[in-house]
């Protein structure tokens, strides 16, 4: 989670001089792009040997970084070398005894339940996959590849209309399931869980959650539950929040790993467009690791059949130009057959198959004996990844076992364990660290205090002064006053900024959406239908999207300011006590019952249609009035061109686009409103949280204080204290010994 580089006895990224001095509090993996060139710009040598010490994803990130730039010849060439480290999982094992020691310890300041709270929140043993994609993507079939039966129904729409969460529980037999309302109370509980359960779920309006618990073979949880989070697609949502939920979870930095299904026989078909706008731009917050946890599954890449000349890798080839054309750049694209590895591991595991399914099962043969057909072969895996992909192929056991590697969804696993421990486990370990070491560094500016009473008397009678002073300037409170004053008029200009961005971008979007509505006039009925019912979708996904941005807004404007004020109060406080305050602020626009109703297509478009009729050409008749017996006829041609015209129906789009977009800009506005309200009742609600907390941290002054002062006066009392403190604080360097081991070694 943090990088140290030494080069000639110094701390390369502390110096102002080095090029990467701008990286020093990023992780590694956002600036390994950047190191050879950094290096080689700073150093200035033929050769240049980095003795790594980390993780082994991490070490093979820097050797590809390393490898891609020898090949370019630009003068210095790099060589790496691996000292190998603790293994993460037995990092957070470690990480949790010393919990359970420091519990034991005669600290009371590390067993407070926030401590416990913050380190159990840290060290949370779920780690969440989302799955999303449009309509017919194949997406419920690879779920259910991954869990090795046919569990989430895959053919109704129902199947979509819910948000269901997959709970890893390794050993359970069967999946049991609950149910939960929009306010997450719980409705039902099935012990054990079949298909027809979940569709009957999916039709209940009253359920919006379900949790499956049950076990997911083949993906490691490294000592953590893995929990798949299945979303609706967004072009078929039937409930504006879990449409919201979607595009919410491609917009949460924090989120590990997106999986995104594309249908690879229906490319630029599906309503991908606003949803990979989203990703796009949420792979440009945070470099490398923004790329990563974003996973482009094309699926039904087996449709191509490669004996009648058509290429899968050109199908990935259109797959990156086709994300590319969104904006994504080099995605990582991961070709599959879902349908296959779901029908082989449960025919492994003596499930029942209908006939067409046993049919379909029967196509491993294709994967084993056509090399083109085997999946594992198109995308570019790190060594680790390779290696494990290539275990399992020589551990098959029989052809369909090995037809499975071959199907590309151990290839998707396989990645997501990699990822899991590169990044979750590694942040857990830091989270976990960081949960009292602030606590930690507040006991031990106490203890330096105690140390100096004891070694000087006249330090002693000094601080006794000191204490007084302080005290009457609690009693009086005029510290505090000026601050108070500030927070009380607390104001949500910054969250309004936001506001007036979000306006602003979405007016623009909307007109980039309803630009091909507005290139031609008059268009045709049939035509018009078409075009009407993909902008709706695209409205609908556009209002989502702002929403979701319109939170983070106000979010980050009311945090910037309760920021401000809280380092005023930690300035005002910090000769006395090294305090920290927790914010937190999560504004949330969902409960509002707003959503965007635009008009009925069939009725707007019926409204303005005329009747036109349109030249469509010419045809050739006989001239009838050619005869032998009239003369006059004689010079005339035996055949004449007669214009043809038809009668269609034609649709105003000037009108229609007015009447679409009249409603979409009083659902922002209204939207708008309703932000700016809740804006103003999370700054009152942080003003509130605020002057309390600014109440309890001077009651926790003056218990320290007068802890203190009682040293001052009782020189038995304070021998006493020194050994004990002397005890105590061996004890406390062994535990920082500790954290320092668990986040270097």
């Amino acid at each position: 989670m943090e990088t140290e580089i030494h080069f000639d006895g110094q701390e390369y990224l502390e110096n102002k001089n080095s090029s990467l001095h701008d990286c020093k509090k990023l992780r590694l993996q956002l600036w390994m792009e950047r190191l050879c060139g950094a290096l080689e710009k700073d150093v200035n040598e033929e050769e240049i040997l980095i003795n790594f010490s980390g993780t082994a994803p991490d070490f093979e990130d820097l050797s590809l970084s390393c490898q891609q730039h020898n090949k370019k010849n630009t003068g210095t060439q790099f060589f790496c070398q691996h000292v190998h480290v603790m293994d993460p999982s037995d990092k957070i094992h470690q990480l949790k005894e010393l919990m359970t020691e420091i519990q034991k310890g005669p600290f009371d300041e590390l067993k407070t339940d926030r401590v416990q709270k913050n380190f159990e929140k840290s060290m949370n043993d779920e780690f969440e996959i989302a799955i999303i994609a449009t309509m017919s993507s194949g997406k419920s079939t690879l779920i259910n590849a991954f869990l090795g039966q046919e569990l989430i129904p895959s053919k109704n729409e129902a199947c979509t209309a819910k948000i269901t969460r997959i709970y890893n529980r390794e050993g359970q037999e069967s999946f049991s399931a609950e149910t939960y309302d929009a306010d997450e109370q719980p409705i039902q509980s099935i012990r054990e869980i079949s298909p027809a359960d979940l569709v009957s779920f999916n039709e209940n309006h009253q359920i919006q959650t379900i949790h499956l618990k049950g076990a997911i073979p083949n993906i490691s949880s490294k000592g953590m539950n893995l929990v798949m989070i299945d979303t609706p697609g967004p072009n078929n949502s039937r409930d504006m929040e879990h449409r919201n939920a979607t595009f919410r979870i491609i917009q949460n930095e924090d989120q590990p790993i997106v999986m995104y299904v594309l249908n690879g026989s229906q490319l630029g078909i599906s309503d991908d467009n606003r949803l990979l706008a989203d990703v796009s731009e949420a792979m440009k917050v945070s470099g490398k690791q923004s790329k990563d946890r974003f996973i482009f599954v094309l699926n039904q890449a087996d449709k191509y059949d490669v004996e009648a000349g058509e290429s899968l890798q050109v199908a990935i080839d259109n797959a990156k130009k086709y994300l590319e054309g969104h904006g994504i750049e080099q995605p990582n694209i991961y070709p599959i057959s879902a349908q296959l590895a779901k029908l082989l591991r449960m025919q492994k595991a003596g499930q029942p198959l209908t006939g067409k399914q046993r049919r379909d099962a029967y196509d491993y043969e294709r994967f084993i004996e056509q090399p083109e057909m085997q999946m594992h072969r198109y995308p570019a895996l790190t060594p680790s990844v390779q290696t494990a992909v290539q275990n399992r192929i020589e551990h098959a056991t029989d052809e369909q076992e090995e037809a499975i590697v071959y199907s590309g969804v151990p290839v998707i696993e396989e990645v997501i364990n990699e990822y899991l421990e590169k990044y979750a486990v590694t942040s857990k370990i830091k989270n976990g660290v960081e949960s009292f070491r602030k606590v930690i560094e507040q006991e031990k500016m106490l203890m330096k205090i105690e140390d100096e009473l004891e070694e000087n008397e006249a330090k002693r009678e000094e601080l006794a002064q000191e204490i007084k002073q302080v005290n009457a300037l609690l009693e009086k409170g005029d510290h505090g006053r000026a601050l108070i004053q500030d927070i009380q008029s607390l104001s949500d200009d910054t969250a309004k900024e936001y506001l007036l961005k979000t306006r602003k971008t979405f007016g623009k979007k909307l007109l980039e959406v309803s630009e091909p509505l507005r290139q031609e006039n008059q268009v045709k009925q049939r035509e018009a239908n078409l075009m009407i019912k993909h902008f709706q979708k695209e409205v609908e996904m556009l209002c989502s999207s702002m929403l979701i941005d319109l939170e983070k807004g106000i979010d980050k404007g009311l945090r910037h300011q309760a920021n401000v004020y809280a380092k005023e109060y930690q300035k005002s406080i910090e000769n006395l006590l090294s305090a920290s305050i927790e914010l937190n602020i999560a504004t949330s626009l969902t409960e509002s019952v707003l959503t965007v109703n635009l008009p009925d297509a069939d009725s707007l478009i019926a409204m303005y249609t005329e009747e036109r009729e349109v030249y469509v050409g010419t045809v050739t008749r006989r001239n009838t009035s050619k005869k032998w017996y009239k003369p006059w006829t004689w010079g005339e041609s035996s055949t004449y061109e007669k214009d043809v015209y038809e009668t269609h129906d034609f649709v105003d789009m000037d009108n229609v686009i007015k009447e679409y977009i009249n409603p979409v800009d009083d659902y922002m506005e209204n939207l708008l409103k309703t932000a700016e309200v809740q804006a103003q009742e999370q700054t009152d609600m942080f003003k509130k949280m605020f002057l309390g907390q600014l109440e309890l941290l001077e009651k926790a002054i003056r218990k320290n204080l007068d802890r203190v002062q009682l040293l001052t006066t009782d020189q038995e009392m304070v021998m006493e204290e020194v050994e004990r403190r002397k005890a105590n604080k061996e004890w406390l360097h062994g535990i920082i010994k500790k954290l320092d081991v668990l986040l270097t070694n």
